[in-house]
């Protein structure tokens, strides 16, 4: 494969050449919390390799989003309420709801290349890949400020001592186990709902912004109590389990909407036999990194098709 360095080459790699600066620094700066962040970023971008209809590259900027956009504006709007004077209890209520907010940004952003806010060309599982992008980022740029700050116990599934939220960590409180799923989890969770929300309203049920709102309205005040508890005699309230059953909900939604798009995916190969032939060739043919690129491109076409044909 012969890679040409000229102006457009070079803008194309701009965004993983961004990410591979920040990510060498997060490493550098800690070690054990980019382990974290990154695991549960690869699990999204395997998980989700076969039914995505978007490339890394558009991951990448999500990602980059998600430190700039995503913390740069909940950090703005931080920095204004100490400085106003903001009660440390009150900004433990809306700060959480303020970042989980912020996260979402860069999604919204990017569905301006995709078709608009309004009518994206996205299916499921491109909504959860962008989610843990942004997310990731949001959170790998606040762990790079973090000091002395631990938590006793990761929760969720797992095998052994291998999670699959790496970032769920909990606390002891109130006599019980409490957590948050982590941010790069979180927003995966609130852009499921909001990809749901999205693909109700195509199809003009009146009740999609209740798919969209759950999520969002869930993970926000598990943060909200995980904020409280770590204020002065805050005392953190276990509800919806102490937060401990929020990785296997959206572990089975992932799931739930890996495998409809999956089925959306194989409808469409079914009814299109040439493109069911042209895409076996693309992954029968990978020999090289070209050859990747190329069956990658392909995939990502055929769940585009896929999401197209949709009734």
């Amino acid at each position: 494969m012969q890679i040409t360095l000229n102006k457009e080459t070079l803008l194309r790699a701009l965004p993983f050449l961004g990410v591979t600066a920040l990510f060498l620094l997060f490493l550098i700066n800690d070690p054990s919390w980019f382990w974290v962040e990154l695991w549960f970023l690869i699990e999204i971008i395997l998980l989700t390799s076969l039914t995505r209809t978007i490339s890394l590259k558009q991951g990448a900027l999500a990602l980059l989003m998600g430190i700039f956009l995503g913390f740069g504006a909940s950090f703005i709007i931080g920095s204004l309420f100490e400085l106003i004077g903001v009660d440390g209890a009150l900004r433990s209520f809306t700060m959480p709801v303020i970042e989980e907010v912020a996260k979402v940004l860069p999604i919204l952003v990017l569905l301006k290349s995709v078709g608009g806010i309004k009518r994206p060309r996205l299916n499921l599982s491109d909504f959860a890949f962008l989610g843990a992008c942004s997310g990731a980022g949001f959170s790998m740029l606040e762990k790079y400020f973090w000091d002395y700050i631990s938590f006793p116990f990761t929760y969720g599934p797992h095998i052994g001592d291998l999670y699959f939220f790496s970032d769920a960590l909990g606390v002891y409180a109130g006599g019980g186990e409490f957590g948050y799923i982590g941010h790069a989890a979180a927003t995966v969770f609130v852009a499921l709902g909001l990809g749901l929300g999205y693909q109700l309203l195509r199809k003009k049920k009146a009740f999609w912004f209740v798919a969209a709102f759950v999520p969002f309205a869930w993970v926000s005040l598990e943060h909200i109590i995980l904020n409280y508890y770590y204020t002065p005699n805050g005392s953190a309230i276990t509800l919806f389990g102490g937060g401990m059953w929020t990785p296997w909900i959206l572990l089975l939604c992932l799931l739930g909407a890996i495998t409809f798009d999956l089925f959306s995916l194989r409808q469409v190969l079914v009814k299109i036999p040439k493109l069911a032939k042209h895409l076996k060739t693309a992954l029968s043919n990978i020999k090289d990194l070209a050859s990747l690129l190329h069956a990658c491109k392909a995939v990502r076409g055929a769940n585009y098709l896929a999401w197209v044909k949709q009734k």
